[in-house]
């Protein structure tokens, strides 16, 4: 098992024209390197599904501890059928919350509202109704993007095995910039991109999802083909 210390030692090593670099600095860029890795793809691995308990009434809700960004979130009906919930912009969130009544308390939207110490919380809209729990049930499913788990020294990086040189030449990266050294920049960049490309191309996966949508403003579905963006901002 390479451990994030393993990956430390072999960081120092690459990195010993920098001068002496102390062990917890190079942890430091290696969790900075880790928070750029993430976001460089919708890596498949770090995709979970959650669920959230809706209460009629109650429009504001936890998301998971380890949410880092939303992929989907819908509700299934006795059919098995996904409805899925789109995401929104404010201004829209609270023209459409105005048609409560038509959709009798149905989620057809929602926002992100910021924390709730340090978890992200959303606002769904319209607010669920005890109609909507009685014909659905109480669970929402949020699929979404896991934030890894913080480097530590004594454990391996939350990455699959095949991802801790990207990791190594990532936080290598990040130090040479910070010390302007325009050689290691040039090379370490390198290499990053070219491990990191080589895992997107293993890892990307091409698919298509399924489901009904919620009604539109007009009470008429409106399914959108192929990612294509329309109405409250669904990607399909």
């Amino acid at each position: 098992m390479t451990t994030v210390a393993n990956l430390t030692t072999s960081i120092a090593r690459v990195t010993s024209a920098l001068g002496d670099v102390d062990e917890q600095l190079i942890k430091e860029f290696m969790q900075d390197a880790q928070d750029v890795l993430k976001h460089e793809y919708d890596w498949p691995f770090l995709q979970k599904t959650g669920t959230i308990t809706v209460v009629s009434g109650t429009d504001t809700y936890n998301l998971p501890s380890d949410y880092d960004k939303m992929s989907k979130l819908y509700y299934i009906d006795s059919a098995g059928t996904y409805y899925v919930i789109d995401p929104i912009s404010d201004p829209a969130f609270y023209t459409n919350i105005g048609y409560t009544a038509i959709h009798y308390g149905v989620p057809n939207c929602y926002r992100q509202v910021g924390e709730n110490d340090g978890v992200e919380m959303i606002q769904l809209g319209p607010t669920p109704s005890d109609n909507f729990i009685s014909t659905y049930g109480s669970t929402l499913y949020v699929q979404y993007y896991r934030n890894p788990a913080l480097i530590s020294a004594s454990t391996s990086p939350d990455w699959p095995t095949d991802f801790h040189s990207v990791l190594k030449w990532g936080t290598i990266l990040l130090m040479a910039v910070a010390q302007s050294d325009a050689a290691l920049i040039q090379s370490s960049s390198t290499l990053y991109e070219q491990m990191k490309r080589k895992q997107e191309v293993k890892y990307r996966l091409r698919y298509r999802d399924t489901y009904k949508p919620v009604l539109g403003r007009n009470l008429t579905p409106t399914p959108s083909p192929r990612r294509v963006l329309y109405e409250y901002g669904r990607k399909g």
